[in-house]
Parts: structure tokens; C-alpha cells; sequence
């Protein structure tokens, strides 16, 4: 029911935009993003994956992340308290199938616009020395290389022969820094900066160069509001990936209203463990409560208002229940949603619950049973598709379900044999001219039950649609 944008003209927008479903909603929530917070000097950017499993034209898959199936972002974090400052969708290759060049280069430069004598950190999909370059004057590329197949890296910083652990190497140029850290035998971390430009080691727990420490302290951004994300998130089991941008709108807003109140407020539950929970349930009453006090009064809608004037033109008829209902048109109005419709499955088990009453197959039963002679039988529908097409309802009494261990059909005793013998049909069947042949319909509800045992074959039964506890009817 929940949607974005005109969805008469959405095929001519999805041949040009994958993101037409939301691209409204979505371009608008960025916009504000940036307008709410100043983030500290250290930035993070990265990627994250909100996880989805539907059918989507650009859900990625990433065996590294705990959920592996998603849809990917790219997030400009605040290193400091995890705002979410900027984000994308990624949508996989463009409509034209050719692959995006640089992409890595454009994705750090969109995230980062606007900001000025930031410190950017983002991981070994994103450096390169070209983006560092690249990016605005006082503004920091600083990433960590994971590949060596970077072709600007010197040789001598992949060279491994030789060097002893804990070790560091540096390369200099104009505008950046390049260091080789050796933190066990055979790993070699690598890190461009364009912020540091000497070659100091810290003289800490295995001598980490001042680049790798800052790097460490700064690129959890990202990382920190997944973490938050998905401790506290509202996103629940759907197959439409427009719902789950609007779900991840809503976790990520809700995380960026925490930070702005904290900070505002730095005593507001000082010393609380739980302060994010406690804030999204004043967050969630704030948000409902303008709701909650319009409903006090009820709304004029076109259709009440087409109502009352019927009613005061008819006030000197008697009412009937027969008036059509509709809207200031004239037209008659959609069934509501909510409701129960009278060709759904529920409606026919209400049909045949009905048809016991009617037939004197059940009736309703006193509060209270005898004791130690009173059973509740669970009960549910079968449904068969008949040779005429019309679907049919049988209800099934399940007299094999166990309470404490007993069913009901453990207490019943075992009587003569009913039917016939088959030889002996036969026998009499051509003993006449004449043979009869006859089903009885619903025979095994014909037979009557003993009324001091109908107690023991109580259900409960509720109305489809009606708020009213259930009602406890019998088998007769």
C-alpha cells in the first residue's frame, strides 16, 4: 500500500532511472542530510549493506558481510559520532552495460562535496594517488591499500625480504605519503596519506607509524552506524525494495536525531546504558502523538459529509440499512482494505461455522463445563477446489491433539463394528430386482451425540473481523 512516486508514468522513468520507484523520496532525504550537522574534522566514507533478499535489478552480493545479500550504499560518516552525512545507492552498471571508469575516484569526490579542511579515511576500494590528488585543496585522502596491484606503489615497499617485523618503510612525494608496515611475517599494511608528510613511529605496543594510528581512529564511522542500525531498526519482511530504502530512511534518520539531541543535551541520562532506546520511544510517541490527538476528532471525509446529507434529506423515513455507500461523486466506494472480503477464505469458515449453528450441528455452551467431562477440540479448515471450479471449506475437529499429554481420543472407548460386511452386500444386493444406492450428505454430522457427553467436544470461535473475545460452542 505504501508508495512513492506516480506509477502511471513510472515505466518511461525506469528505462532512464532504476531508482524511479524512490528517486523523489530519496533525492530530498539526502538533500537535508548535510543541512543538520557539522561533522568533525575526520570523515569516513565506505560502503554498507542494508540486508534484502527480494527481487531487485541491483542487489549485490558480498560474502563478507554477515548477510551477504543486500542493497549497497556508499556513506560519508562522521568518524567521531557516526552521522550519516551523505549516502548513494549503488545500482550496478549503467543501462548502457558498459562499466563506469574511475569509479572509486567519483564515488570518494560525491561524498565529500561540500565539505572543506576535512580529514577523509577510507578503505583500499577508494585510495588510489590519483584521488588523493583529486580531491579539493584542504581536503585528506586517507585510505589503506589491501591490494598490491596498485600501479603507483613503489617496489621497495612491496618487498618483504629482509625486514624485520613491526618494521615500516615511507615514500615520499609532493603531495602525499606512502608507508609499508610489516605487523606480522609476510602481512604488509599499506596506507596513503595526504595529510602526513614525515615518517614518525609511534614508540608504543609494535611501533605503528602515526599514519596507521590515525587510520585506525578514524574509519570505524561507517561501521559504527551499521552497528547502531542494526541494533534498533524497523525494517520488517518484505519483497518490495522500495520499502527497504524507506526503511533504511527511517533507521538512519532516527540514529541522526540521536546524535543531534546528544550532543545538544550531553546530560540529558548521563551514565545510562540504554540512552539510544530511551530516545526512540520519546522519539516514537513525539512522532505519533499529532496523529493520535487529530484522531480525537472525527474527520468530515467526502463520503460522511455525502452521508449526513442523505440522512437529514430522509430524516422523516424510517432507516434502512439498504442506503449504497459513496463518495461527493456519486461513485460507489472501494471495499476497504481492512476489511474481510466475502470471497476469502476466512468468510467461507465463517460460512460453514454458520452452517453448524443452522443445521443444529453445534450450539453455544454454558460458561462452565462439568467437571473432569470438559474438552476443547482444536479446529481448522481444509480447502479442495471442486471439478466446477467453486472452492469448498470442510472443518476438521482434531481429536488426536494432546493436552498433558492425553487426547481425546485416548479416553474413547471402542465399540461394535457399524459397517457392513462387503460379501454380505453383495449377497443381498441380488437377492432383489431392485438395488438402492445413496449417500447421505455430512453423514457423520447427522449422528447425534449423547448430551451428557457434548461437553467434551467444546471449540472456541471468534467472528472474522469483530474485536470480541471467542465464543465456546459445542458438537451435538
Amino acid at each position: 500500500m505504501i508508495r512513492f512516486d506516480d506509477h502511471s508514468s513510472r515505466a518511461s522513468r525506469r528505462s532512464k532511472d532504476k531508482l524511479a520507484a524512490v528517486r523523489v523520496i530519496w533525492d530530498t532525504w539526502v538533500k537535508n542530510l548535510p543541512k543538520m550537522y557539522n561533522p568533525s574534522e575526520n570523515v569516513a566514507v565506505d560502503e554498507r549493506l542494508y540486508p534484502f533478499k527480494g527481487r531487485c535489478q541491483f542487489r549485490q552480493y558480498m560474502p563478507k558481510k554477515p548477510e551477504k545479500y543486500g542493497i549497497k550504499f556508499w556513506v560519508a560518516c562522521c568518524s567521531k559520532s557516526g552521522y550519516a552525512w551523505n549516502m548513494q545507492i549503488y545500482t550496478g552498471k549503467p543501462s548502457s552495460g558498459t562499466r563506469e571508469k574511475n569509479q572509486e575516484m567519483r564515488v570518494v569526490l560525491d561524498m565529500v562535496k561540500g565539505l572543506k579542511g576535512h580529514n577523509v579515511t577510507c578503505d583500499n576500494f577508494f585510495t588510489s594517488l590519483f584521488t588523493g590528488r583529486r580531491t579539493e585543496k584542504k581536503e585528506f585522502d586517507f585510505g589503506w591499500y589491501g591490494k598490491k596491484s596498485k600501479p603507483e606503489l613503489p617496489w621497495e615497499l612491496l618487498h618483504l625480504q629482509c625486514r624485520k617485523l613491526n618494521s615500516s618503510r615511507f615514500a615520499f612525494s609532493e603531495d602525499c605519503t606512502i608507508v609499508s608496515y610489516l605487523p606480522k611475517k609476510n602481512r604488509n599494511v599499506l596506507v596513503l596519506s595526504t595529510m602526513h608528510n614525515d615518517n614518525r613511529v609511534s614508540d608504543g605496543k609494535g611501533n605503528k607509524p602515526d599514519i596507521i594510528l590515525h587510520y585506525n581512529n578514524t574509519k570505524g564511522g561507517v561501521d559504527n552506524l551499521d552497528k547502531m542500525t542494526s541494533t534498533y531498526f524497523c525494517q520488517r519482511m518484505t519483497a518490495r525494495w522500495p520499502l527497504v530504502i524507506y526503511c533504511n530512511i527511517i533507521d538512519v534518520s532516527a540514529y541522526n536525531a540521536y546524535v543531534l539531541w546528544t550532543e545538544k543535551h550531553p546530560a540529558w541520562n548521563v551514565g545510562r546504558l540504554h540512552k539510544r532506546r530511551l530516545f526512540l520511544e520519546e522519539l516514537g510517541k513525539a512522532v505519533v502523538q499529532p496523529e493520535m490527538m487529530r484522531r480525537k476528532t472525527p474527520s468530515r471525509t467526502a463520503a460522511a459529509k455525502s452521508a449526513v446529507e442523505r440522512l437529514r434529506k430522509d430524516a422523516e423515513q424510517p432507516f434502512t440499512s439498504g442506503i449504497t455507500d459513496t463518495d461527493a461523486s456519486g461513485k460507489k466506494r472501494a471495499r476497504c482494505q481492512l476489511c474481510v472480503s466475502s470471497g476469502n477464505k476466512t468468510s467461507k469458515y465463517a460460512a460453514v461455522i454458520q452452517s453448524y449453528l443452522d443445521n443444529g450441528w453445534a450450539e453455544e455452551a454454558p460458561d462452565a463445563g462439568p467437571l473432569g467431562r470438559t474438552w476443547y477440540l482444536p479446529h481448522h479448515a481444509v480447502y479442495q477446489k471442486g471439478s466446477s471450479g467453486e472452492v469448498k471449506c470442510r472443518i476438521v475437529f482434531e481429536g488426536s491433539a494432546r493436552f498433558r499429554d492425553i487426547s481425546l481420543n485416548d479416553l474413547l472407548d471402542a465399540g461394535s463394528k457399524l459397517q457392513a460386511d462387503l460379501l454380505g452386500i453383495l449377497i443381498r444386493f441380488r437377492r432383489y430386482r431392485i438395488g438402492l444406492q445413496a449417500d447421505i450428505q455430512k453423514m457423520y454430522l447427522q449422528v447425534a451425540l449423547y448430551e451428557a457427553d457434548r461437553d467434551v467436544c467444546r471449540f472456541l470461535w471468534s467472528e472474522p473481523g469483530e474485536n470480541e473475545l471467542p465464543k465456546t460452542y459445542r458438537l451435538t
